[in-house]
């Protein structure tokens, strides 16, 4: 067998060496359907199967990706027209083999046999950090999704959502800090202090944000529901990672189906994008 793929005569140029046909989807030339060589006055072979392989090692020994080339439903006029193409690397297999090969299919260097793909087995640690990452991104992103909080100070109060990003957070906490002052009365921020937000609706949220002006007291009962939100999507985070840690190798698909739906995952593969 050639050492690489590039050694190989393509399949255009051995049907048209050798003038077979296939009757599957390939776009060759050299199409045969002749059924008996008037030449040599015989029938012709019929149809047959081949393949070339790449990487054969044992599927037992290795999780890596074995690939085979499958040529289906090649016809032969005469037995030299297939031995051309076993010369150049192809081998003969079965209708079997061809449609295992086709559905992903894998050839076993311990005999030869052309077999199902063993299905890929994950440890069960591998499955728990898996989850354990997913659910560090979700607790993440709850955090900074937002809070809500109450505004009762200046001339436009009501509850509003405001942004908890790290950014966010660290000014919060700077603004807290002036609120907290002797001179917050006095100093620039006249005692209240502005801070964007979206105004909360019946069903949502407003679209566009607005400035609410927040005192000492509605500072502190900002900082307050920040901390609880905070506090909130940690203690959830640690119930998910508990429920994780606990997963045993017959309660695993369980497990990971329950903390997928509570965080919103969906494993479903995207589709690939049309060519």
């Amino acid at each position: 067998m050639p050492e690489n793929e590039n050694e190989l005569t393509s399949m255009e140029e051995l049907m048209e060496q050798t003038g077979a046909g296939t009757s599957g989807d390939l776009d060759v030339s050299g199409t045969s359907n002749v059924p008996y060589d008037e030449e040599l006055d015989a029938p012709i072979i019929g149809q047959q199967y081949l393949a070339t392989f790449k990487d054969l090692k044992d599927y037992e020994d290795t999780l890596e990706e074995r690939t085979s080339s499958v040529v289906s439903g090649v016809h032969f006029n005469t037995e030299r027209e297939m031995q051309t193409w076993i010369s150049r690397g192809y081998e003969k297999i079965t209708v079997a083999e061809q449609n295992a090969l086709v559905n992903g299919g894998v050839r076993r260097k311990s005999d030869g046999a052309i077999v199902d793909r063993p299905p890929v087995i994950v440890p069960l640690q591998s499955r728990i950090d898996r989850l354990l990452n997913q659910i560090d991104s979700y607790t993440a992103e709850r955090i900074t999704s937002g809070f809500i909080s109450e505004v009762t100070s200046g001339p436009n109060p009501g509850s509003a959502k405001f942004d908890s990003s790290k950014e966010d957070q660290n000014t919060f906490n700077m603004l807290y800090a002036a609120s907290k002052s002797p001179d917050f009365e006095t100093s620039e921020y006249s005692g209240v202090i502005p801070c964007r937000g979206y105004r909360v609706i019946d069903g949502g949220f407003e679209p566009e944000k607005e400035v609410f002006y927040l005192d000492a007291a509605n500072m502190q009962k900002l900082m307050d529901n920040l901390a609880r939100h905070t506090g909130e999507s940690k203690l959830r985070g640690w119930a998910l990672q508990s429920q994780a840690k606990a997963a045993t190798a017959e309660t695993i698909d369980a497990v990971e189906q329950a903390i997928w739906e509570a965080i919103g995952y969906d494993p479903t593969p995207e589709p690939e994008p049309e060519e």
